[in-house]
């Protein structure tokens, strides 16, 4: 084991001739090698030529990991991500250690620009103590910028199908004679998303029939922006940087959750804006890292119309009420203040030891106001709720010889206050506080010098979130009344990180893992709105495997994967009870995904690359409710799907820039593909995009 040392200017690295996993998975800087080599059971992945594609951040990681994705629908349209068989908030995201909603990208890691990234860390089920966060299912790290001795820029822009455009740039200036540097990004997204769908319509005769026809009310448009400056080697501090950023995203509703119902008006925004200071300083063997952050969120849902809509796009009935989704209408402004501080102390030990003790602290306070409510009407967002959310962990790492060990602890403390409406003009105040302890271990045995196996196990737990207590004034309603998930984790991999021969260059990984969650909290579907709610214990058993090659010469490679989760209810009591052994509905248990590539160098100039790349993801059917609650002949399940891209790329040096086009064909054969509530996503899609980058 080694301890990060102070910022400082990167060595060069010896460029191997096969990388570790061939398309994302470049063998390159020193601190992405020490993360590989810890304890952890983690996953890294260096995205040099994934910068270069048309596909997202969520689409790479889909592709290139163990992390496993199900999209709702088109671009600005939720995600949710699954480790070992847990998704949603149990996977926590966060960008350079910062938790990524409290970034510019307040819609998720399909809003992070690619080029962005450096390298992306995944932590399978226990998560480091340094995050300070509470996850059940892992954590996965953005690092964007960590080596800052360097004058760099790239910028982007994408073009593609259903009326998509995305750009995106990054730019950072380093003074070597004022010891500091300036960096910014931002990024500008827009898309029609009308992309067709098979709908159910009525004709003149008043008979329902199904036809295909495109989206008429999908759009979205996002767009932010984080501008910092740094010090580096002061005094006072090794690193100090504060930071700012800015986002805005707005995007329309089209249908219901189960798309029975198109909607024509529905509309959902929210708007950001914050700022944070991080600092940084070595005394000896001591260490200490600090971050703090106050951001201002404020989202508004709208559905005033009176208007009944048909696929059409055609309002054909005048509605008695405002409010398309249920005759209620909504002018939903809803404003969140959060503010943010993390401390992390580690001390380095004789020998190849650490410790470490970790404190992070959020104070969330949302309300807001109804402006379609009448003037004396009762407004239960008007109502300050308070949520306040701290996680304190110590850490300590050993290597002895081969062993790699890290014993940890987590303290997990969560107070909230919300007020409730009884009767009339009648109300009362919710408090609730929740105080949870975990602990675990985490341990690498070097096998040999490319074979390495890892277990972890872990006690732990989660809290709600704001969302998840309070709803987010759109089409989730609250639930004061949750209580935090409680789980067992275990983990155990195999790895073999790099085998060179004369066939070429060979790696892979098997992973087990099992999770018992207790008083799982999951989002129910109650028609046109969504509420969070404890219903259930759940025990998942998983297996994933991957395996890569690559010639010697990295001009041809295969790189496939596969997943397996089988992620039952076992709950014994409450309505849960009922469907006691059944899979969990609107989760994929099986999944399947393979690459292959063929690159050739220096064709019409030294330096330039040309590669044809080809993938292909397999997911099994899984079942849209609970399997024991319909007779065998109707049980509704969302079908398997294969999607099919295929993609070219060309990248050649311009004086000091290096240029790169690329076009991208997804789901090349048009196959039906549906979201995790059976809704149909987008079908065929052309991209193409084109790269400048400057170092």
């Amino acid at each position: 084991m080694s301890t990060p040392a102070p910022e400082r200017p990167p060595a060069a690295t010896e460029v191997s001739p096969a990388p570790a996993v061939v398309e994302i998975m470049v063998r390159g800087t020193p601190r992405a090698e020490r993360s590989r080599r810890s304890a952890q059971a983690v996953e890294v992945l260096e995205l040099e030529r994934a910068q270069r594609s048309s596909a997202d951040l969520g689409e790479v990681l889909a592709r290139g990991s163990s992390l496993k994705v199900q999209r709702q629908g088109g671009l600005g349209s939720s995600s949710r991500y699954s480790l070992n068989g847990l998704s949603g908030d149990r996977v926590r995201f966060f960008l350079d250690g910062m938790p990524l909603e409290l970034t510019a990208y307040q819609l998720g890691v399909a809003n992070v620009p690619v080029g962005l990234v450096e390298r992306v860390e995944i932590y399978q089920g226990v998560v480091p103590v340094k995050f300070g966060a509470d996850a059940l299912g892992g954590a996965v790290n953005l690092v964007s910028d960590e080596s800052v001795r360097s004058t760099r820029g790239s910028a982007s822009y994408q073009f593609g199908s259903y009326d998509t455009h995305r750009l995106s740039g990054t730019a950072r200036v380093y003074s070597e004679s004022m010891r500091g540097f300036a960096r910014g990004s931002f990024f500008l997204d827009r898309s029609a998303n009308d992309y067709p769908v098979d709908a159910q319509v009525f004709d003149d005769a008043g008979q329902v029939s199904m036809a295909r026809l495109r989206r008429f009310h999908d759009g979205y448009v996002g767009a932010g922006a984080t501008l910092g400056v740094g010090l580096l080697q002061r005094p006072w501090a090794d690193r100090i940087v504060l930071q700012g950023y800015v986002s805005d995203h707005g995007r329309d509703v089209q249908h219901n959750g189960n798309m029975s119902v198109p909607y024509g008006e529905v509309t959902y925004g929210r708007r950001a804006a914050g700022g944070n200071l991080s600092y940084r300083k070595r005394w000896g063997r001591l260490r200490l890292d600090g971050v703090g952050d106050y951001s201002l969120r404020a989202s508004r849902f709208r559905d005033v119309s009176r208007c009944r809509y048909d696929w059409y796009g055609r309002c054909f009935v005048t509605l008695p009420l405002a409010g398309e989704i249920d005759s209620v209408a909504l002018d939903r402004h809803v404003d969140e203040r959060t503010l943010f501080g993390r401390a992390e102390l580690s001390y380095a030990l004789p020998g190849e030891q650490l410790v470490r003790l970790a404190l992070s602290t959020s104070f969330v306070k949302r309300d807001g106001h109804d402006d379609a409510l009448k003037a004396d009407a009762y407004d239960p967002l008007r109502a300050a709720r308070v949520l306040v959310t701290s996680v304190l962990g110590a850490e300590y790492e050993v290597t002895v010889g081969k062993l790699a060990a890290v014993a940890f602890t987590k303290v997990y403390y969560q107070r909230s206050k919300s007020e409730e409406r009884l009767l009339a003009a009648l109300t009362r105040t919710l408090r609730a506080k929740e105080l949870s302890a975990g602990a675990g271990d985490s341990l690498r045995w070097n096998l040999t010098e490319e074979l390495y196996a890892k277990g972890s196990f872990e006690y732990a737990a989660r809290l709600p979130n704001a969302d998840e207590r309070f709803g987010d004034g759109g089409l989730i309603a609250d639930n004061a009344r949750l209580h935090p998930e409680r789980s067992q984790n275990i983990n155990l991999s195999f790895g073999l990180e790099r085998w060179v021969t004369s066939l070429g260059a060979f790696t892979g990984s098997v992973n087990g893992s099992g999770r018992r969650v207790e008083s799982m909290v999951v989002l129910l579907n109650n028609g046109g709105y969504f509420q969070y709610s404890n219903v259930l214990a759940a025990r998942a058993l998983g297996v994933d495997a991957r395996a890569s090659w690559a010639d010697r010469r990295d001009h041809f490679g295969l790189q496939g994967g596969f997943s397996y989760q089988d992620v039952r209810n076992t709950s014994k009591t409450g309505p849960g009870a009922l469907f006691e052994g059944d899979r969990i509905p609107n989760q994929p248990f099986l999944q399947v995904s393979a690459r292959a590539f063929a690159r050739a160098r220096d064709l019409a100039e030294a330096g330039d690359e040309l590669e044809l790349a080809y993938d292909v993801r397999h997911v099994a059917g899984f079942f849209l409710g609970w399997e024991s609650a319909a007779a065998n002949g109707s049980k509704l399940t969302v079908p398997s799907q294969t999607v099919h891209a295929l993609s070219l790329s060309h990248a050649t040096s311009v004086g000091a820039a290096r240029v790169a086009n690329s076009f991208e064909v997804h789901n090349l054969t048009n196959a039906k593909v549906f979201d995790f509530y059976g809704v149909e996503r987008p079908g065929r899609a052309f991209a193409w995009k084109l790269s400048l980058e400057y170092r």
